[in-house]
Parts: structure tokens; C-alpha cells; sequence
């Protein structure tokens, strides 16, 4: 099995009768993490691989109103001195994990238009994120991918035509990132 041991502080603040804010920092260790990835002839395999991990920090407000609300959050990880797992290691870079940024922001809305309408906007900024591809069975070239912010926006419907029916409509990455 895999046995993980989490331990987390977290606080919170009412800022107002509307807002309040929260902190957290966390440890995190994965011992024989159950990890998937394909072998040598290019079947899944999933395998109990060693010891993995990260460490961090969130920040988030929110703000709730009559017509809507706001979330603006940041979160940082590192995984240095962490991470034993080869597939999720990057060359160079041992404070981050194959495919995940070590700094996020995110910030979403929700704008009430009408008893049955919602306007749901929202951003996210990714720091550098990096992943690797397999050459051949000898060679494998890691990749980066620069910071990167990503847009989406729905529009909400509740009880569309009957009482529990919601209809979402929206668009995923409006700012046509790449998505790894």
C-alpha cells in the first residue's frame, strides 16, 4: 500500500460580514507511491516507486454579496529534498514535480444577472511547468513550458424549463494556452 502522512496548519480571518481570509502550510510525504507510467513496451504499469512529497503555502480571500462573489487564491510548493520518485523528477529542477508549477493564482467570480442567471468568469496564472517525453528506450528530453495564464467563462442557467434543471454554457481556456 501506499501510506501518506500530511501534516497542515491553517487559519482564517473574517475580515468583514462579507470577506474573510485563510492561510495554510503544509508537509506532505507519499511512501511507496503508487505511480503510473508505461515500460519498456509501451504498457501501463503502475508501481510502487518510493517516496515522494511536497511542502507549501496557500492564501485565499473571498468575498460574498447579495449579487455574487470573488475568490483570489495563491498557492507555492516546493518538492526539494522530497521527491525519490524518477518518473516525476525534472533535470536541473528538484524543488518541482513533472507537470505541476510551483506558483498559482487563481481567481474566480460568480455574477448573480437575474434570479435564474449567473456569469461565472475566472483566471489562472501557472508558473513554469516542465515535462518530459521518451526519445527512445535510452533517451528521454525534458520540455518547458512557460508561465502561462488561462481563461475561462460560463454562463449558468438554473431551473431551465423545470425546478433542478441548470444549464451551463461556457468556453476552457479562452486564452488558447497550452494545456500539457
Amino acid at each position: 500500500p501506499e501510506n501518506t502522512t500530511v501534516a497542515e496548519v491553517e487559519m482564517g480571518y473574517q475580515l468583514s460580514k462579507s470577506s474573510y481570509i485563510t492561510a495554510n502550510i503544509y508537509d506532505i510525504v507519499n511512501k511507496h507511491a503508487i505511480v503510473y507510467y508505461t515500460d519498456v513496451n509501451n504498457e501501463d504499469s503502475y508501481s510502487n516507486l518510493g517516496k515522494t512529497g511536497t511542502r507549501g503555502a496557500e492564501i485565499e480571500y473571498k468575498y460574498k454579496g447579495r449579487n455574487g462573489y470573488a475568490t483570489l487564491n495563491y498557492s507555492f510548493y516546493s518538492a526539494l529534498g522530497k521527491n525519490c520518485v524518477d518518473v516525476y523528477k525534472v533535470e536541473a529542477h528538484p524543488e518541482v514535480l513533472t507537470a505541476f508549477p510551483a506558483h498559482k493564482i487563481n481567481a474566480s467570480a460568480g455574477i448573480k444577472l437575474s434570479n435564474h442567471l449567473v456569469l461565472n468568469p475566472s483566471l489562472s496564472f501557472m508558473s513554469e511547468r516542465f515535462y518530459s517525453l521518451d526519445m527512445d528506450s535510452a533517451t528521454t528530453a525534458t520540455y518547458k513550458l512557460n508561465p502561462a495564464i488561462f481563461g475561462n467563462i460560463y454562463l449558468n442557467f438554473s431551473n431551465v424549463f423545470t425546478e433542478g434543471f441548470n444549464l451551463n454554457i461556457g468556453c476552457d481556456n479562452i486564452t488558447n494556452e497550452k494545456i500539457l
